[in-house]
C-alpha cells in the first residue's frame, strides 16, 4: 500500500502521537489523535477540521451527557436572518453555482468570509503532503478494514 518510508514516517508519528508523556488516553481520545495523525500527514489542515463522531451518532464512547433536540419553532413564518443564513452556507455556494450554470443565470458568489457566526473558512489540503498521493488507497484500505470487521 505505502512505500516502505512513507509507512515508517507514519508509524513512528502514530507512536509518538500514541504514546506521548501523560495518561493513556480513552479509545474516543484515541481514535481523534489517529485521525489527525493520519489527516495531518495526508495534508489537510486538521486544526481547522471539526474531527468530532458527535454528529455521527455515536455517543457510546463519550462522556458527555446526551443533549436533549431542539423543539421546532411554533410560528410559521421565518425572518430575513433565516434566508441570508441560507444564502451563506457552503452547500448553497456549491449547489447553486453549478445550478445558477446549468440554467444560465447570474449567481453573485458571496465573499469567501461567512460573517460573525465564528465558522471556519479557507481551509486548503496541502497536495505535496508526504500521503497525499496515497489518500483513495489509504481510504480504501481502510474501508477494506471495517467492512472486515462487522
Amino acid at each position: 500500500l505505502l512505500p516502505r518510508e512513507l509507512s515508517v514516517m507514519l508509524h513512528s508519528t502514530w507512536y509518538g502521537a500514541r504514546h506521548a508523556p501523560g495518561p493513556c488516553p480513552a479509545p474516543g481520545k484515541e481514535w481523534d489523535m489517529f485521525c489527525r495523525t493520519l489527516l495531518g500527514l495526508a495534508g489537510y489542515q486538521v486544526d481547522l477540521l471539526d474531527l468530532s463522531t458527535t454528529s455521527q451518532g455515536d455517543t457510546s464512547t463519550s462522556s458527555q451527557p446526551s443533549i436533549p433536540a431542539k423543539k421546532c419553532r411554533q410560528s410559521d413564518g421565518g425572518c430575513d436572518g433565516d434566508w441570508q443564513q441560507i444564502l451563506v452556507s457552503a452547500h448553497h455556494r456549491e449547489v447553486g453555482d453549478k445550478l445558477s450554470r446549468l440554467l444560465g443565470l447570474e449567481h453573485p458568489v458571496p465573499g469567501v468570509n461567512t460573517g460573525g457566526d465564528g465558522g471556519v473558512v479557507g481551509g486548503e489540503v496541502n497536495s505535496s503532503a508526504p500521503l497525499f498521493p496515497y489518500i483513495p488507497a489509504i481510504l480504501w484500505s481502510l474501508h477494506l478494514t471495517y467492512e472486515e470487521s462487522k
